[in-house]
């Protein structure tokens, strides 16, 4: 909500948002939005990992194995809530604040499929990847919000202001173009190309450069 020429509260109308959803970030939108990966399931990992070797040397049918069991399985619903509790908070603010949603047509089990070393797969465990773009995908439909899905192709790698190619590796976190001298933050460069993407349902636009 924001204040009128007349000094009357004028409501924001929801406005259309392209979004990155990665692992750096779980989602960065085109409008500047960021929702952070807070990396519950990394921090988790090693409490699992010690409660399981705990587990394994421990004699079965003993109140110690009983006490240690209900302990990791607390500890597995707990971060499971816990993700499942941050999906649908981030994915309700994006349909709630947005009239038209675009995303990327790509696969998370493929990317995951691809992921060049376990903290990277990890990663992808920590933001729910998945389960984010069907839950905004859901809300979308439910709430009569228009939904777009574009081709990933070269959606990192354009400048969104030029649209020149400008290669980078998954380690290089900042788009800095050769040609225009836009400076920017990669998923956010990412998030504004595949918004443009979708409202002019060029697919070409993703090849050009």
């Amino acid at each position: 909500m924001d204040i009128a020429a007349n000094g009357m509260f004028r409501m924001e109308l929801p406005r259309p948002a392209g979004i990155d959803i990665g692992v750096s970030n779980v989602a960065v939108l085109s409008d500047g939005t960021v929702y952070e990966n807070n990396h519950e399931y990394s921090k988790a990992i090693d409490g699992f990992r010690k409660t399981g070797e705990r587990l394994s040397g421990t004699l079965t049918n003993t109140e110690q194995y009983r006490k240690t069991k209900s302990r990791l399985n607390h500890r597995y619903r707990r971060i499971v809530n816990r993700r499942k509790d941050y999906v649908e908070k981030t994915s309700l603010d994006i349909v709630k604040n947005h009239t038209t949603i675009v995303m990327e047509d790509l696969s998370i089990k493929g990317l995951r499929s691809v992921s060049k070393s376990p903290n990277m797969t990890i990663s992808y465990n920590d933001g729910s990847l998945g389960m984010l773009r069907k839950r905004i995908s859901d809300k979308a439909m439910e709430a009569g919000r228009e939904l777009i899905l574009v081709d990933p192709r070269n959606t990192s790698q354009m400048c969104s202001r030029c649209h020149n190619m400008v290669h980078k590796e998954l380690s290089d976190r900042v788009h800095i173009c050769p040609v225009c001298g836009l400076t920017m933050d990669r998923d956010l460069n990412a998030s504004v190309n595949i918004l443009r993407l979708g409202l002019t349902r060029n697919p070409s636009l993703a090849t050009t450069g």
